[in-house]
């Protein structure tokens, strides 16, 4: 899938794998107990990632109803991605594989790897991309690979606060950059996981000066005090961040879902005659579910309820019928029962 590897001469990953594996089940003649002895044979019945495995579990755990179906398998942890369904005459020509003699009819269950290099001009015309997410980018070791992740997932996001604080502080409050804590000062210092606990549990700058004073990295000194305007910056702008991804979530969930044609607006599609006749079918359909995974969306105190909120106020300003919501719904291990539902039925 490109992320940090490229198999450029043989496509074959199952047979890989199977290679692999088999340097280890295979005798060694100078090691009677060595200990990979005794290990089962394998068979690689399917291969999948961890938004197709997401989709397929509350797929198959739920089961699609006139008033509900799953129609979005979503990874927001780390890193984000999204599965979605979609006719074949959907993708275009180089996302099709030359040997697939299926109709253009078909349905794929397509992971869409949405933050990968190509969405930056896409960015950059919605006015998305500010200077601290360029900052961010030039920093990475891969600039321009994943510009939309860089904006929205975990590994990343403390990072974006950090830059805006440091810039907010220097260039806003006027603070010389050297009477900052040590933590500011460090690339990838101040993590998501710690916003998480730390800053998001708290909307008191009193309570967070508190808990920033006994916090590695973050202590005062002779040149620096954490005083309730600082910190109510600080809690300000980590709002503002989560806020922004929040919403850029929910605004690529339901352009996937325009683009699958779950969700039908007249003047996205035009006024055809087939888009009628689909727009009828949905009608029934009360819940579009999103089967979601991961620790940010899991974890991060309200950033969940976020998305949602976004979810209900777009779908309404698309004009969409009050009876057709889209939902975000929790696929608990759904890596492995969706790994395991794919495996039943490709045997």
């Amino acid at each position: 899938m490109g992320k940090g590897f490229a198999i450029t001469s043989n496509p074959d990953l199952g047979g890989l794998v199977l290679g692999g594996y088999a340097r280890y089940i295979k005798p060694r003649l100078d090691d009677e107990k060595h200990l990979f002895k005794g290990l089962p044979k394998l068979r690689i019945a399917a291969i999948s990632n961890d938004a197709v495995a997401t989709f397929l579990s509350l797929s198959y755990l739920t089961r699609a109803t006139l008033q509900s179906k799953t129609a979005i398998g979503l990874i927001l942890g780390t890193g984000c991605n999204a599965a979605v369904c979609l006719k074949l005459e959907a993708l275009g020509s180089s996302k099709r594989h030359s040997d697939w003699t299926v109709s253009d009819h078909a349905i794929l269950v397509v992971n869409t790897e949405w933050t990968l290099r190509g969405t930056t001009p896409a960015l950059c015309e919605m006015n998305l991309i500010t200077r601290w997410d360029k900052a961010l980018d030039e920093e990475s070791n891969s600039p321009g690979f994943q510009p939309f992740e860089y904006m929205t997932a975990g590994s990343y996001l403390g990072e974006v606060v950090r830059l805006i604080l440091v810039d907010t502080y220097i260039n806003l409050l006027h603070i010389e950059r050297t009477r900052l804590p040590s933590a500011l000062l460090q690339r990838q210092a101040v993590v998501t996981p710690f916003l998480a606990q730390t800053v998001a549990t708290t909307n008191d700058p009193k309570v967070l000066a508190e808990r920033l004073r006994d916090t590695q990295g973050f202590e005062e000194s002779e040149h620096w005090a954490w005083t309730v305007e600082l910190c109510a910056v600080f809690l300000k702008i980590e709002s503002l961040v989560l806020r922004r991804s929040a919403a850029m979530i929910a605004a690529a969930i339901l352009a996937l879902l325009l683009t699958s044609g779950d969700i039908v607006v007249e003047d996205f599609h035009g006024s055809n005659a087939t888009t009628r006749r689909h727009k009828d079918l949905l009608e029934s359909v009360e819940e579009l579910v999103v089967a979601y995974c991961g620790g940010l969306i899991c974890l991060y105190p309200g950033y969940k309820e976020q998305i949602q909120a976004f979810l209900d106020t777009i779908l309404c300003d698309l004009g969409q019928s009050p009876k057709q919501r889209v939902v975000l719904r929790e696929a608990s291990e759904g890596g492995m029962i969706g790994a395991g539902v794919l495996s039943a039925l490709a045997l």
